[in-house]
């Protein structure tokens, strides 16, 4: 039915389309994994840049009052609210992240208003 030479032809031409699509393949993965990586150094380039701006919630003087207004925001969040990162939307687990901020904001009022009132009686 076919010669010798069209069979050989032909696993030839077989052969070169399946190494032209692993090829593309190949291209199409590495061009994924380094978008992946891309989008991820620009966020750990973004999450660096904000540290240092905002630095672990020191108030810097000087600044504008939108900056600092986002600075203690920024503070309160991280201190009474910490596990809110990991928060995956179970209404279970916002309830105790919102009890346990309560609890932590509620003793830190406490212990405030304690030393307020040493302060003031001596």
């Amino acid at each position: 039915m076919f010669s010798n030479q069209s069979e050989f032809d032909l696993r030839v031409f077989l052969s070169s389309y399946s190494d032209a699509l692993h090829c593309l393949k190949q291209s199409a993965d590495k061009s994924t994994l380094r978008k992946n990586y891309e989008n991820i150094a620009n966020r750990l380039t973004i999450y660096v840049k904000q540290k240092k701006m905002f630095g672990e919630a020191n108030l810097s003087k000087n600044e504008e009052r939108d900056i600092l207004a986002f600075q203690y925001t920024h503070y309160i969040f991280l201190k009474y609210l910490p596990d809110f990162d990991n928060f995956k939307g179970n209404y279970e687990q916002l309830q105790t992240i919102l009890n346990n901020s309560f609890n932590s904001l509620s003793s830190d009022f406490q212990l405030y208003s304690q030393q307020s009132q040493q302060q003031q009686a001596q």
